[in-house]
């Protein structure tokens, strides 16, 4: 509620838990790509409020911080500039929604037509899983934490799963020179 959100994307385990709120139920109601784009918020941006995030950010004190539409829009704009999404099918979707890297792996993946694949909590903390699930779904995009990368580097020593991605960031923490 101190959110005031109007929608909400969610499974049929969650779905219930926000009766004041206009609910698409992932797996009822999507049945492709394209039927994702139609439903996303950002097919209608403009001005007004995006979402809410809430974050300590470097203060460590929690706190709601407004992401505006135009804000957004002009965040996947960039993003889509700056970074060749055009080679890749399948990004891998680790980061928790409270972290921001999660509209790049979600939002503005839906948003371009590409495929989001979420991973389980075991399978984001285990490097053994989480290469066994990136092989399994054929996930050629990640953007993630370098620690988390290094977790996988350290599993896959010939790199012959990373080898495999066509696209690579990482960010949202210091990016360590060994690495």
């Amino acid at each position: 509620d101190k959110a005031g959100i109007n929608s909400v994307i969610t499974t049929s385990e969650y779905e219930n838990l926000f009766p004041r709120r206009e609910v698409l139920n992932i797996e009822k109601e999507i049945k492709s790509i394209g039927e994702i784009q139609n439903h996303l918020y950002l097919n209608k941006m403009g001005s007004g409020l995006a979402y809410i995030i809430f974050t300590s950010g470097s203060t460590g004190n929690p706190k709601g911080v407004q992401i505006g539409k135009a804000a957004l829009e002009n965040f996947i704009i960039s993003s889509v500039k700056a970074v060749d999404y055009h080679e890749t099918r399948r990004m891998l979707c680790i980061s928790s929604v409270c972290f921001d890297m999660f509209v790049i792996e979600s939002i503005l993946a839906f948003y371009i037509g590409k495929c989001v694949v979420l991973a389980t909590e075991k399978e984001q903390e285990n490097a053994r899983l989480l290469i066994k699930f990136i092989t399994r779904y054929d996930i050629d995009s990640i953007q993630m934490t370098p620690s988390r990368f290094q977790m996988l580097r350290a599993f896959d020593k010939n790199l012959s799963t990373i080898a495999k991605f066509k696209l690579i960031s990482l960010g949202g923490e210091a990016f360590p020179d060994e690495l």
